[in-house]
């Protein structure tokens, strides 16, 4: 695959399957970043596992609920909350992901650290989805390398 790169001599760089797969999943997390920012600006985030764990255990406890559903965001190193009813009940129902790292979503959120936090937004929490998709398309990109492109030049 050639990608064009922007320096003053406007060469062409060969950009391979796991580079650019890499190069997605970046982008990704920037944007899940970002997301996740103005989520706490509007104030559309329970943030900790108290608060996290019961506006999960709300939305569930709402029998025809009309409210989007939250969707819970877990890090990746969060233990014993991620294995919670709560928790476990929403990724069963697509609702939940697990993203970034304790220190990682604390640092985006104003926390030392977090292992839990609930987007109660609905158009962030479906933009958070995609997101958390696409990077697992460029993991996928990344692990596949070469072997998993048609074009036979790529291999």
């Amino acid at each position: 695959m050639r990608a064009f790169v922007r320096d003053a001599d406007s060469q062409k760089k060969d950009v391979g399957a796991a580079d650019l797969g890499a190069q997605l999943v970046a982008a990704c997390n920037r944007r899940m970043a970002g997301l996740l920012i103005a989520a706490r600006r509007l104030n559309a985030v329970a943030v900790g596992s108290d608060a996290s764990l019961s506006a999960l255990g709300r939305h569930a406890a709402v029998s025809g609920a009309t409210k989007a559903a939250p969707l819970a965001i877990v890090a990746v190193d969060a233990g014993s909350v991620a294995r919670s009813d709560e928790v476990m009940r929403a990724a069963a129902q697509g609702r939940a992901l697990a993203w970034s790292h304790q220190g990682e979503l604390g640092g985006l959120l104003g926390e030392v650290t977090v292992a839990i936090c609930v987007v109660r937004h609905e158009s962030i929490a479906g933009e958070l989805k995609r997101m958390s998709a696409a990077a697992d398309a460029g993991v996928a990109a990344m692990a596949d390398g070469a072997a998993g492109s048609r074009r036979p030049e790529a291999r």
